[in-house]
């Protein structure tokens, strides 16, 4: 009987536990099973607040496509926000249809999954981009966020998401600044290969790649500066009045001489337009700190003083100058020609690249041919030079057979003079002189012995007469005898004369 009664006490007790037990987890299993039960139109339609952007989710088809089984957020604007638009634009099919579109976007962004001080650039369904951070999406504080779903997660705005235009669409909304600026930016469209959009159809004789060549219309500004109609990058461009425009055109003018006038205009607005862009996001009051261009790291010295008016765009900020100081010498930069990289050489032989240590540890690499035989042995370089003067550097690091021979009291090194010209032919043509033969450098010590010269020195003064690829040459001695005959350089540099 007693085992029977225990027997009973027990089950009691183990039905007590499980029911203990049960409970809480039931109810947790409940609560998820009704937040996910519902997809994002599902849930969103549970709130009355949100009811006007449902109606416009439906009147634009996008119902449908965030019932789907797809992940999207949704930026949900309170219907006190539709309410506030402008009746006119809500009875404009394209413009409710991009304003649904900048508040949905492919997959689930949790504002909880952003790192505090952390900013998320959002691609939304109609190609404008967003700033989404932990407490706000573009400058907005949602009143409720992280409203999760079968299919994504849904965020509660007190206001509407105004898509803002893009820095090129901003450009050409200005009205009575930058003109002529604006005109020569328009110039820049032109037909150009387009590989994506072509197919290669075979290869030819040399193994390259044949396509059905299909061109579209493409700027060079946007390809080759910054692409300021990209949404998911940031820029800052500045826009410069008519009067600095000229300004820089014409300061820059005596640098790219070309064949013809024409040509000679067209390099100087380029280079004065390509550095009028910044990489990332930089508002008027951030410009008292140093900035630099996005394609040659020009330093811009721009000022708030300095600017008449500032657009927030979707891709960054376009501020409107009226003077556009940057500090000179960073954009007609001295020109360095690197030894070891010649375009040419005589003969077509080969030659050494030696891989060296300047005192201080820096590694650098240089240029050496020897023990060739050859008369006025020559490499080419053909760097891209500004027209106008230059003071030219070269630095030649004789850093091997330092020892008095062959006597035992000579009293000089054993020395391969070099030249350094330029022209058509390095060796026949008139005035290819350059600038002398002269010994590679090296520090007398006094006492019998030699150390390397580390340092640049002046050879003297070219004139350009025209911008663009310019031949110089390395000239080794007029001799066969190898040891005097001996091509050494690290590099040369052209420094403008301002």
């Amino acid at each position: 009987m007693k085992s029977i009664q225990h027997l009973l006490w027990g089950l009691f007790a183990l039905t007590v536990l499980v029911q203990s037990c049960e409970d809480p987890w039931s109810k947790h299993i409940a609560v998820n099973d009704e937040a996910l039960a519902g997809n994002l139109l599902d849930n969103l339609k549970k709130n009355p607040q949100l009811s006007r952007f449902a109606q416009l989710l439906q009147q634009t088809g996008y119902d449908k496509v965030i019932a789907s089984s797809k992940s999207y957020t949704v930026w949900a604007p309170v219907n006190a926000a539709i309410d506030a638009l402008d009746p006119d634009l809500l009875a404009d099919e394209a413009y409710v249809k991009k304003l649904v579109e900048f508040h949905l976007a492919d997959q689930a962004y949790f504002a909880n999954k952003i790192p505090q001080d952390s900013t998320v650039r959002l691609p939304t369904l109609g190609g404008k981009a967003l700033n989404m951070t932990a407490n706000h999406v573009d400058g907005v504080i949602p009143v409720d966020k992280d409203i999760y779903g079968a299919n994504g997660v849904l965020h509660v705005l007190p206001v509407c998401l105004t898509p803002k235009p893009n820095a090129w669409e901003q450009l050409q909304a200005v009205d009575g600044h930058g003109s002529q600026l604006k005109t020569f930016l328009e110039s820049l469209y032109a037909l150009q290969f387009d590989v994506e959009q072509s197919t290669q159809i075979g290869v030819n004789p040399d193994g390259l790649p044949v396509y059905d060549s299909v061109f579209t219309l493409q700027n060079v500004f946007l390809n080759q500066v910054a692409n300021l109609e990209d949404e998911m990058g940031e820029y800052t461009f500045f826009v410069v009045s008519d009067e600095v425009f000229q300004r820089e055109q014409q300061r820059l003018s005596r640098f790219f001489v070309d064949s013809t006038a024409e040509l000679s205009v067209y390099h100087a607005r380029w280079n004065a337009v390509k550095d009028l862009v910044i990489a990332g996001n930089v508002p008027v009051g951030a410009l008292n700190a140093p900035q630099y261009s996005l394609v040659d790291s020009v330093l811009i010295q721009v000022k708030p003083a300095n600017v008449i008016a500032s657009y927030a765009v979707s891709n960054g900020t376009v501020h409107l100058v009226n003077d556009y100081p940057y500090a000179f010498e960073t954009k007609i930069k001295p020109i360095i020609v690197e030894g070891e990289a010649p375009e040419e050489v005589r003969d077509g032989r080969g030659f050494s690249v030696r891989t060296r240590l300047n005192p201080d540890g820096q590694v650098f690499y240089d240029l050496l041919i020897q023990n060739h035989g050859v008369n006025g042995m020559w490499v080419r370089y053909f760097p891209r030079l500004y027209s106008g003067r230059y003071r030219v550097y070269w630095r030649v690091i004789r850093d091997a057979d330092l020892g008095l021979v062959p006597a035992a009291d000579a009293e000089d090194l054993v020395h391969f003079p070099m030249k350094v010209t330029w022209g058509e032919d390095p060796l026949t043509a008139p005035g290819t002189d350059g600038f002398g033969y002269r010994p590679a450098p090296v520090i007398n010590n006094g006492n019998g012995t030699f150390s390397p010269d580390y340092s640049e020195h002046l050879l003297g003064e070219l004139t350009v007469d025209r911008y663009g690829l310019f031949s110089l040459y390395l000239v080794g001695n007029t001799t066969t005898a190898n040891g005097t005959n001996t091509l050494l350089l690290d590099y040369l540099r052209l420094e403008p004369i301002y």
